[in-house]
This record gives C-alpha cells, structure tokens and sequence, in this order.
C-alpha cells in the first residue's frame, strides 16, 4: 500500500538524491547541507530545495507509518486503521492545499488510496471495534472528519452492522450442528402433528429458539460495546486480551481470525 501511494511523489524528489530508496526513507532536505556541492550529484537551485523541502514535510506521515509497521515485528491488524484514517485526512489536506505540484501529486495518490480505503475500511474497522482500548470511539473522532457530520453517522453504522453479520455468522457456524439437530425435530413434529394444540405449542418453542439464537448474538456484542474501554497501554497484547476473554466466545473467535490478517491481503 506505501510503496504504490508513494510512487507518485519520490519521482519528484530523486532530484535530492539519485537514489529512490533514500529519497523514501529520510528526510532529503535534512542532508543537503552535509555535503559541499562539487560532491552532489544533482545541485538544485533555492526554489527546487524548497519544492523539495515541501514535499519531503508532506511524506512525514507516510514515512511514519512505514516505519511503524516495519518496527513491529507482528502487527495486527486493529494498528492499521487509525494510521490509514490519518492518511486519507492527510491526503484531502494536500488536495487543497493551494500548492499546484502538490495538490497534483496528492490527486493521483488520493485516486489510488481511495480504491483502497473502500475495499479495506469495512473489515480493518472491525478489527478496531474488537480492540478494547478504543472499541467505536475512533470513529466518532476520525469518521466525521474524513466523511462530514452527516455521512459519518451512517458509515459508522454500517462497521456496526457489519460487526452483527460477522457475530451471527460465526455463531451460526458454532451452533449448527445444535440448530440443524433441533429443526429437523421440530419440522418432522410439526408436520406429523395432528393436535392443533400441540401444533401450536411445538411452532412457539421452534419460534423462541430461533429468537434465543439472534438474541445471544445481540447481547454479546451489545454488552462487549456497553463495557469500559480499557486504558491506553503502549504493551497492550490484544492477542492475549482475547485468549482470555471467554465472556465473549463468538466475538472471541472473529477476534482469533481477523486480527491475525495483514492489509495487504484484505486488499487483494
């Protein structure tokens, strides 16, 4: 995801250095005094150092996510959202940021983000959801922000009700082999059943069923949202928090599945 959001930008600063890779990495405009001119390999004029300059202060957030990632030797996957959030924030302030080779720059890279961000946002939020310490806050802060007040409410509703689909699927997979066991019995007795009576009474206990299934996914969820978010710790262990967390064995397993995905492959 960097390294093609970056492409557009570090062909205009391999005037700092010949070398892509030093131009991704560092700050350029930091050295260019470190050597004297007759050992550059391209000497910029003043107006170029400042493009340069400018376009080196844009990268920082970029530079700083790579960074992270790269010194995490296991990232999960709830440490992506709050870093992309703060690239497509980024990346609306280029656009119209009144500088042309910049809101340039910042168009293209905003063209290839954006297929990203909708392909990704939906199931990245999720992992944010099953993160403890933050849970929906963070899109109550970042979502009104990158989408406006209006849409923001409806984009944060659907992260909810794609956390609901994923808890009843995954309860679904966990009790079938109880459900399919139950509605076969009470399909063979509802049909062989004369007795209006009792008819009526094996259809209730067959309805209450179905409802105490959808209703044990709802309040799972429903009490994991209503509790305390835990405070902020930099060794938070996520992983761990969830192996333990067995009030919530449904939310437990997505949390074993989802968190362990890199950004990469829910892109692909």
């Amino acid at each position: 995801m960097t390294d093609g959001m970056l492409g557009d930008i570090i062909s205009a600063i391999q005037a700092c250095h010949g070398d892509e890779q030093w131009a991704a990495t560092g700050p350029c405009t930091q050295r260019r005094d470190q050597y004297p001119k007759h050992d550059r390999r391209h000497y910029l004029a003043d107006e170029e150092w400042e493009k340069a300059k400018e376009i080196c202060e844009r990268l920082k957030m970029f530079h700083s996510v790579t960074e992270l990632f790269l010194a995490t030797k296991y990232p999960t996957a709830n440490l992506y959202f709050p870093k992309i959030c703060q690239i497509s924030i980024a990346l609306a302030n280029c656009v119209s940021c009144g500088i042309d080779y910049i809101e340039l720059m910042a168009l293209r890279m905003k063209s290839k983000f954006e297929k990203y961000w909708n392909k990704i946002h939906g199931i990245i939020g999720v992992t944010m959801v099953l993160d403890p310490r933050f849970k929906l806050m963070l899109f109550e802060i970042y979502f009104p922000i990158i989408y406006g007040e209006n849409k923001a409410k409806d984009e944060i509703q659907k992260i909810r009700t794609l956390c609901y689909d994923l808890v009843g699927e995954y309860s679904s997979k966990a009790n079938l082999n109880e459900s399919s066991g139950f509605m076969d019995n009470s399909s063979q007795l509802l049909a062989n059943d004369d007795d209006d009576a009792e008819f009526i009474n094996n259809y209730q206990l067959f309805v209450a069923f179905l409802g105490c299934q959808m209703e044990n996914v709802k309040s799972e969820l429903d009490n994991y949202l209503e509790e305390s978010i835990l405070p902020m710790k930099a060794d938070f262990d996520i992983l761990s928090w969830w192996k333990n967390a067995l009030k919530y064995p449904t939310l437990q397993l997505i949390a074993r599945g989802i968190l362990a995905i890199t950004v990469s492959t829910v892109a692909s």
